[in-house]
């Protein structure tokens, strides 16, 4: 008899650290969640301050005139993007912002300025 309740003392035991393992295993799974939550949105603001950034220069850019735009026609370096600035067409060209270490898109917009002979209003 006495033999009978060691073993179930033993199953006892046992049963005890298999569900101490499951929590365990379980509460690193979670903590690892947790750390690359905080990672993707620590990468969220800092893409968002990024663009933000990005959204301002180009804003300032778009007001430029005509010949500014002529005179900068290609790809140069604005502090820390680089600014493609083409013309599809005679009056409308595109600014396109991107990342200066990555080259990679960061905004882009289309402009139109008018001709001197269409600003003239008949």
């Amino acid at each position: 008899m006495k033999r009978r309740r060691d073993k179930q003392r033993g199953i006892v035991l046992l049963e005890a650290l298999v569900a101490l393992a499951l929590i365990a295993t379980a509460a690193l799974a979670t903590l690892a969640l947790t750390s690359a939550d905080t990672e993707q949105v620590a990468r969220v603001l800092a893409r968002s301050q990024e663009i933000s950034a990005a959204s301002a220069f180009l804003e300032v850019a778009a007001l430029w005139t005509r010949q500014d735009y002529d005179l900068r026609l290609g790809t140069r370096q604005q502090g820390p993007y680089l600014l493609r600035i083409l013309r599809p067409t005679r009056t409308v060209y595109t600014l396109e912002l991107l990342d200066g270490a990555t080259e990679r898109l960061l905004l882009s917009t289309a402009v139109y300025r008018p001709e001197a002979d269409d600003a003239i209003v008949r």
